[in-house]
C-alpha cells in the first residue's frame, strides 16, 4: 500500500532541486561532479512529481555493492 502525497507537497520536494531536462545532461553533470570529488557517487533518475531528471546519492534499490578489494597482508614466513 503506498501513502498519497498531496500535490502541493510533491511540488515542494522538487523546488529546491535542480532539473535537468534530459537523462544525458544530467549523466554528464554527475560525471564532471563526480571527477572534481574523489568518492562521490552520483546518479540520475526521472523524478515521479515534475517528470524531469535529477541527480541523487542513494544508491539503486537491490543495486549490489562494489566489493572492497583484499587487503594485501605480509607473508609470515621468512626466508633466511
Amino acid at each position: 500500500m503506498s501513502a498519497v502525497i498531496p500535490v502541493a507537497l510533491q511540488q515542494r520536494m522538487c523546488h529546491s532541486k535542480r532539473v535537468y531536462l534530459a537523462p544525458g545532461t544530467a549523466d554528464a553533470i554527475a560525471a564532471r561532479r563526480q571527477a572534481r570529488k574523489r568518492g562521490l557517487k552520483l546518479r540520475s533518475y526521472q523524478c515521479p512529481n515534475c517528470g524531469f531528471w535529477h541527480l541523487t546519492k542513494t544508491p539503486l534499490k537491490g543495486a549490489s555493492r562494489p566489493t572492497s578489494r583484499p587487503r594485501m597482508t605480509r607473508s609470515t614466513t621468512r626466508s633466511t
